[in-house]
């Protein structure tokens, strides 16, 4: 079980790492075209309206996460019947969840003008038939049979998600450069974005129904099921509002009272900033099957064993992703774009803080996600959700855009993450609360050390340019792996990595 556990692990990894080259890099190459090919306003509505349906989407509650805690047990022990009574439960859910977007998305039409400041955008462009798009592309999985993929997650197969997303993907994003590159017009971009929609719940559905013959899609959970699903739903449903307020609610304020043009500039740092986020997904879609299948057959001590293992590799990954956003942000937006499109120096340390606190709340995340405990707690998000929006509409009219950002550190950083692990660790782990705690306050300020230490020495490398970045970037990335091998050597998760290299060398050698 072990065994499979980890070749699983270790697939899923692959090709989650496969998935998230293409679903970043490509977003990068995309959007460089439409601002040097389009215009900066013309991305500033995509990633407008792309916001405002993610916000929509919140409609979706968190029916899937719900189900896919029960699918662990039931595909852990092939349990077929229950299994396919619950996607089938799931699928009647999904196209009712469709139809509420499409309903709730309708109804905005008349007033999506007022969520760009002074009425500035493109005129060439209907803002509606666009609007009307991106509303077909969020509800076509929902109708299309996404709802399949809850299988492969439950099974330890996320290999196979991220090698279908992946694929389709790199579809929809060569359509979408040919379109910009060839046409340079923003409908034909915009249409491309229903080829993913389309193509990747039929394959993924179509996947399920090659791998699982055996997992019927019909029949009902029993009624108390239903009712502990949906318990589970309305505590996901409220997390879901809590995520979704970091950054699009972020979005929203910033086009509604600053403009389209300083939103893009955001975006982009906010992209660059994602970069090592969406790499920690890769470990945390990873882990996540497996951990939850742990969960469902081993005790809590030998699945925490695996929590901190888990957070010191996203410590020490952070520590080199903190010390690249602070030496390299500046530099990279100035090769990307050019040096119109830099924002103050301030925010790059701003950006740095915002990555490290979601890199921690993510821990938190996994943890939920894997011990089914979203009832505990559960009005935290409410309360974070709340405080991140009304401070972001105050502090707009101080400072701006950063005030939003600012408004989303305090938020998680004085709501989620303390009262996140509270509840999780009181309900779950018990007294390890506060070893846990401490552990992750000792990994942030050594990893900010690490940062600012890299920093002062990256600051004497004057040259500019490719060459210039790259000597950074080699800076970036070496000096904290020195330092943290310095400072961690005798950490226990270390000391196994050096004895297993010192065996497989040895090894080696004999041969």
């Amino acid at each position: 079980m072990q065994e499979s556990r980890v070749r699983n692990t270790t697939n899923a990894f692959i090709w989650n790492l496969y998935n998230v080259i293409i679903t970043s890099l490509f977003p990068f190459l995309i959007r460089t075209l439409l601002i040097r090919y389009i215009g900066l306003a013309y991305t500033g509505i995509s990633n407008l309206f792309t916001s405002i349906m993610q916000i929509v989407n919140l409609a979706d509650l968190g029916f899937e996460s719900a189900i896919c805690f029960f699918l662990y047990r039931s595909m852990a022990r092939r349990d077929d019947r229950y299994t396919g009574s619950l996607l089938h439960y799931l699928k009647s859910i999904y196209q009712k969840i469709g139809v509420v977007i499409f309903v709730i998305s309708i109804l905005l039409l008349p007033v999506l003008h007022l969520f760009i400041y002074g009425q500035d955008y493109p005129k060439d462009i209907n803002l509606y038939i666009i609007f009307i798009i991106y509303i077909f592309n969020a509800v076509m999985p929902y109708f299309a049979g996404y709802y399949s993929a809850t299988v492969f997650k439950s099974d330890q197969r996320a290999d196979v998600l991220a090698k279908i997303g992946g694929t389709t993907a790199f579809i929809m994003y060569a359509a979408q450069i040919a379109a910009i590159v060839r046409f340079q017009n923003f409908y034909a971009y915009t249409l491309l974005l229903l080829v993913n929609s389309c193509l990747l719940p039929i394959m993924v559905n179509r996947a399920r129904k090659k791998k699982y013959p055996e997992i019927k899609c019909e029949g009902w959970p029993e009624e108390g099921t239903i009712r502990e699903i949906k318990k589970k739903v309305y505590a996901i449903a409220i997390s879901k509002i809590r995520n979704v307020s970091r950054n699009s609610f972020d979005s929203v304020v910033i086009s509604s009272f600053v403009g389209l043009s300083i939103l893009t500039l955001y975006q982009n740092y906010y992209q660059v900033m994602l970069l090592p986020n969406v790499l920690l997904a890769v470990i945390h879609g990873s882990v996540a099957p497996s951990l939850g299948n742990g969960i469902a057959l081993e005790s809590k001590d030998s699945n925490y064993g695996v929590v901190k293992l888990y957070a010191f590799l996203v410590f020490a990954f952070s520590a080199v992703a903190v010390s690249c956003l602070v030496c390299l942000f500046q530099p990279f937006i100035t090769l990307w774009l050019g040096k119109d499109y830099l924002l103050d120096g301030s925010v790059v340390w701003i950006f740095a803080v915002y990555f490290q606190l979601l890199v921690i709340a993510d821990i938190a995340v996994l943890l939920r996600e894997v011990t089914g405990i979203w009832w505990q707690g559960r009005y935290i998000a409410v309360a974070e959700t709340a405080a991140n929006i009304i401070l972001s509409i105050i502090l707009v009219h101080f400072v701006g855009y950063i005030g939003v950002i600012a408004a989303t550190i305090i938020s998680i950083l004085c709501i989620n993450i303390p009262f996140e692990f509270y509840y999780i660790f009181q309900n779950f782990y018990k007294e390890k609360l506060w070893e846990f705690l401490f552990q992750q306050c000792y990994y942030v300020i050594l990893a900010f050390a690490i940062g600012i230490i890299s920093y002062i020495i990256c600051g004497f490398i004057q040259m500019e340019g490719i060459i210039g970045f790259r000597c950074k970037l080699c800076s970036a990335v070496a000096i904290p792996c020195f330092l943290l091998l310095v400072t961690q050597y005798k950490n226990e998760y270390v000391q196994k990595a050096l004895r297993y290299v010192k065996i497989k060398v040895s090894d080696k050698v004999q041969k």
